[in-house]
C-alpha cells in the first residue's frame, strides 16, 4: 500500500454534502467556498468541478486547504476530526483507498462515481438552537429581527444582522422535483446517505423519498445516517426506517431537561425521554447514538449530562459506539462567542476539576469491565478541553454574555436560573 500524504482525507474521492441553502462541499465541516449550488448544478457537475480537482491535487500532494481548515485545527488539539475519522471508518469498511487514488487523472478529474452524500434538506426545523439562525430554521425567522432590536453588543448586532439576510427562497430547493430526479438517479452508486436539516422527520418529501426507496429496492443496501432534534419520531417513520439496511440516528442533545430546553429551544424533554425508550427498542438494523455540540455553556456542563446518561442503562443507545460507548462531541465553531476558548480562564480551570472528578469518580464505577473503554472516553473529553485551552479568547466573553442577554429578553428565559452554578462563576 502506498503512502499516503498527511492531508489526505477520503470525502473528496467519495463524498459530496449540501448545505441547507443548496451550496456543494467535499464535506459538511468544509468552510463554504463553493461556486456549485444544487439549484444550478447537478451533483455530476460539482463532482468534478475546478475547486473539487484541485482539492483532490492538493490533498495528494500534502498541502493543506483553506476548505478544510476546520479539520486541522481541531487536529492540532487532539481531536478526532471528521477527516481521521472519516479515514478510519472508510478503511475499516473497505479496507484501501488505492481504487479511488488510482482512479484520479493528474488534474485530479476522478472516474470513480459518487458513493455518499450528505443532504442538508434546508431549514425546516421546530427549534431555535442557539448555534443557529434563519438559515438552519425557519423557527428563526419570527425572533430574528426582535433580537436585533434586543441587542447593545455591536459584534451580536452584526451577527444578527449579517443572519437576518437569509432568503427564504434560498432553502426551498428541496421542493424542486427536478433536484429528486437528478439526485434518485444516483442512487444506483450510493453506498451511504446523511440526511440532515433543519429537522428531517418534518420534511415530505425525504418522507416520500425513503418510501420511494424501499417500492424500487434500494432500501436493501443503503444505509442512512439521520440527524434529528429527537422531538419529531412517529411510530409511521420507525417502521419506515426498520426497511433499510443500516440506519443510524444521531441524536443532538446538549443537556438535560430545562438545560437542553434552554440551549435547543424550546425542545419538549417530556417528548424527547418518550422517544428515546422507542429508540432504544428498535429493530438491529437501527443504530442510535448521541451527539452534543460542545460550546460555552455545554462544556461546563458535560460531565453533569454524562452522569445522567450512565444512569438510564439504555439497551442500545450509544452502546455501538465502541470507543467510549457514550455520547460524541463536536465543537461549535459558529457563532464565535459560543466557542469554548471565549471562556475565561477561571472557568476553564474549574471546568477542568470537573472532568477530574467525573474520570476519578463515575467513570471508575461505570467502566468498572472495560478499563480500555474508560481511557479513550478520556482521551476524547481531555482533547475537547485541550481545545478550549489552546487560545485564550476571553476578551469575547462579553459577547457570549450580551448573546445570552439578548436571548433571555427576546425568549423570557433565565440564563442566571437555568444554569446558577455557572452564572456563579462569571
Amino acid at each position: 500500500m502506498r503512502d499516503l500524504s498527511p492531508t489526505f482525507c477520503i470525502y473528496p474521492w467519495d463524498h459530496l454534502a449540501t448545505l441547507t441553502n443548496g451550496s456543494i462541499l467535499p464535506c459538511c465541516v468544509a468552510v463554504d467556498d463553493s461556486s456549485a449550488n444544487v439549484k444550478t448544478h447537478s451533483f455530476l457537475e460539482a463532482w468534478n468541478s475546478e475547486k473539487m480537482k484541485s482539492l483532490r491535487q492538493d490533498l495528494l500532494a500534502g498541502k493543506k486547504s483553506n476548505s478544510c481548515v476546520r479539520c486541522y485545527n481541531e487536529e492540532a488539539c487532539g481531536i478526532e476530526s471528521h477527516r481521521v475519522s472519516s479515514n478510519r471508518n472508510y478503511l475499516n469498511m473497505l479496507g484501501s483507498f488505492e481504487s479511488l487514488i488510482d482512479a484520479t487523472s493528474e488534474d485530479g478529474y476522478l472516474t470513480s462515481p459518487i458513493k455518499s452524500i450528505d443532504l442538508r434538506l434546508a431549514n425546516n426545523c421546530n427549534l431555535q438552537c442557539i448555534m443557529c439562525g434563519p438559515s438552519e430554521s425557519t423557527k428563526w425567522a419570527a425572533d430574528i429581527s426582535k433580537m436585533i432590536e434586543n441587542s447593545t453588543d455591536d459584534k451580536v448586532t452584526s451577527d444578527f444582522t449579517w443572519k437576518a439576510k437569509a432568503n427564504s427562497n434560498d432553502y426551498l430547493w428541496y421542493k424542486d422535483e427536478n433536484f429528486w430526479k437528478n439526485f434518485k438517479a444516483l442512487i444506483p452508486d450510493i453506498r451511504d446517505l446523511v440526511i440532515g436539516g433543519g429537522e428531517p422527520f418534518l420534511i415530505n418529501e425525504q418522507i416520500s423519498f425513503l418510501k420511494d426507496c424501499v417500492e424500487r429496492g434500494y432500501s436493501r443496501y443503503l444505509s442512512i445516517r439521520f440527524h434529528t432534534n429527537g422531538t419529531v419520531l412517529t411510530d409511521d417513520i420507525l417502521e419506515l426506517l426498520s426497511k433499510f439496511r443500516d440506519i443510524d440516528i444521531i441524536l443532538s442533545l446538549d443537556g438535560v431537561d430545562e438545560h437542553n430546553h434552554y440551549v435547543r429551544y424550546p425542545a419538549n424533554w417530556i417528548a424527547i425521554e418518550k422517544n428515546l425508550k422507542k429508540l432504544d427498542s428498535t429493530p438491529n438494523n437501527i443504530s442510535v447514538f448521541m451527539l452534543s455540540t460542545m460550546h460555552a455553556i455545554s462544556i461546563y456542563y458535560f460531565p453533569q449530562f454524562l452522569r445522567w446518561f450512565m444512569q438510564q442503562n439504555f439497551k442500545k443507545i450509544g452502546i455501538k459506539d465502541v470507543n467510549s460507548n457514550l455520547p460524541l462531541t463536536g465543537i461549535a465553531h459558529s457563532p464565535f462567542y459560543l466557542n469554548p476558548r471565549v471562556l475565561p480562564l477561571k472557568i476553564k480551570a474549574s471546568i477542568r476539576k470537573k472532568y477530574t472528578l467525573l474520570y476519578e469518580k463515575d467513570f471508575v464505577v461505570y467502566f468498572k469491565d472495560r478499563p480500555d473503554l474508560k481511557n479513550r472516553a478520556i482521551s476524547r473529553l481531555n482533547a475537547n478541553l485541550e481545545y478550549m485551552d489552546s487560545e485564550d479568547r476571553s476578551h469575547e466573553f462579553e459577547n457570549f454574555l450580551a448573546y445570552t442577554q439578548v436571548l433571555d429578553k427576546t425568549r423570557k428565559t433565565s440564563f442566571s436560573t437555568t444554569f446558577p452554578e455557572l452564572q456563579s462563576e462569571i
